[in-house]
């Protein structure tokens, strides 16, 4: 919670906890809360989520999308939270969220700067925190390969991004021998550019904590989820 702030994080979770929540007779417990008091709470607070701010049911998928484009952190995960699907694809594009906040970097970071990149891996490990499908293919067209079938990681391996390499393979554990549909690994793709290099090679390892190279703080693994 500490990339999001827990005040902004903790006033999603207990958006109606002033109304009593839905029986009427929750409250916020104090320190000195009897032990069945706050085992109560902390269930009701963070497994069954009965605080949290609501949203419009009927656009709640297409907002969640929306949160993800516009890169807004405490969004997606009040939309997570209110029981978005986490690996739906996108109608416009058929990425999952996963591989649309990776691609979106990639689109913006040329023309914006690294901020919106490090938001981008951000959304990534937040999705990662709460069951995103690591390995879920989507189709993915270029001008040099057409049509394909791949993985978060298969982009990020042509794309030479080592940072979320190592994340999709440390924190998501992606699979690093599955194949696109142009039978290529990921490493496959990296060699095959000519400019794969011992960091992009070891990114495939995932983080390695003896080096400073590839690193990203990983600060989205919710208890309570």
């Amino acid at each position: 919670m500490l990339a999001l702030g827990n005040q902004p994080v903790n006033e999603l979770l207990e958006a109606r906890l002033e109304t009593g929540g839905p029986t009427g007779d929750y409250y916020k417990i104090t320190p000195d809360a009897a032990r069945p008091d706050r085992d109560r709470f902390i269930s009701a607070k963070y497994r069954e989520r009965l605080f949290v701010r609501a949203v419009d049911s009927s656009e709640k998928q297409k907002q969640f999308i929306q949160s993800i484009r516009k890169m807004d952190l405490l969004l997606t995960l009040l939309y997570i939270l209110n029981g978005a699907d986490i690996n739906a694809k996108d109608p416009k594009t058929g990425y999952t969220p996963l591989v649309l906040v990776r691609n979106l970097a990639f689109l913006v970071i040329d023309s914006y700067s690294q901020a919106v990149d490090l938001e981008n891996r951000k959304a990534a490990q937040l999705l990662l925190a709460n069951g995103a499908e690591v390995d879920r293919t989507v189709s993915y067209q270029t001008e040099s390969d057409g049509a394909n079938e791949i993985t978060a990681l298969h982009l990020a391996a042509q794309k030479h991004d080592a940072e979320s390499m190592a994340l999709l393979v440390s924190y998501g554990a992606a699979d690093v021998n599955l194949k696109d549909t142009l039978g290529r690994t990921p490493k496959d793709i990296l060699e095959a550019s000519g400019e794969a290099n011992e960091s992009l090679r070891r990114a495939l390892n995932g983080f390695d904590p003896e080096t400073a190279e590839v690193q990203v703080d990983l600060l989205f693994s919710f208890p309570f989820f």
